[in-house]
């Protein structure tokens, strides 16, 4: 049978029934991190796959009885907003990215996603269904997102005024060009109005 110190070290011994749950066989490499985790560790076992805890492991010639914290290697903070992760001192720590992201974007852990119903056109964020103001388009063009999230999209057959008083029946083209219907005058003497 096992003794009380079994909760706290492993030993070679096999234990009785009644202290099957805490006590295991030792092998080469093996221990136990401390009185709450009744188990043999392995050697260079990291104590979680995420957050803060996979930063320590097992580590024998450091301290059999609790866990090493671990420098260097990869590791998951699990805050969206940080990227590059690396384990420092027994702490998992990313490099914070939030700034570098638009306000119609969002961190998914690795970098900036755009959020839905957003255009991101030219480093400049536009809701869904926002027209172009540029003059030289004339309101042809607008943020699709279903159509595209990095450029304008055109509103084709959406009627338009191109300016021209000798065109009529404007209508935005596929193309996102305000286009008009010319206007035939008569003679020298008669001036277009539009219509």
């Amino acid at each position: 049978s096992c003794s009380n110190d079994a909760i706290h070290a492993c030993k070679i011994e096999g234990c009785d029934s009644n202290f099957a749950s805490y006590c295991k066989y030792l092998n080469t490499g093996w221990l136990l991190p401390s009185s709450k985790y009744f188990t043999c560790v392995g050697e260079n076992v990291l104590r979680a796959s995420s957050g803060d805890k996979q930063c320590e492991k097992c580590d024998k010639n450091a301290d059999r009885n609790s866990w090493t914290p671990v420098s260097g290697g990869a590791c998951n903070d699990l805050k969206d907003c940080t990227k590059d992760d690396q384990c420092k001192d027994g702490k998992c720590i990313g490099t914070d990215f939030e700034n570098d992201c638009k306000d119609c974007e969002s961190c998914n852990g690795v970098g900036c996603i755009l959020d839905t119903g957003y255009c991101l056109i030219d480093s400049n964020c536009y809701p869904e269904g926002h027209i172009n103001d540029d003059p030289q388009t004339f309101k042809c063009q607008a943020c699709k997102p279903d159509v595209s999230e990095i450029s304008w999209s055109p509103r084709t057959d959406t009627a338009c005024d191109d300016n021209d008083p000798c065109t009529y029946s404007d209508k935005c083209t596929s193309g996102g060009q305000c286009v008009g219907k010319p206007i035939t005058c008569l003679d020298h003497c008669e001036e277009c109005d539009g219509t």
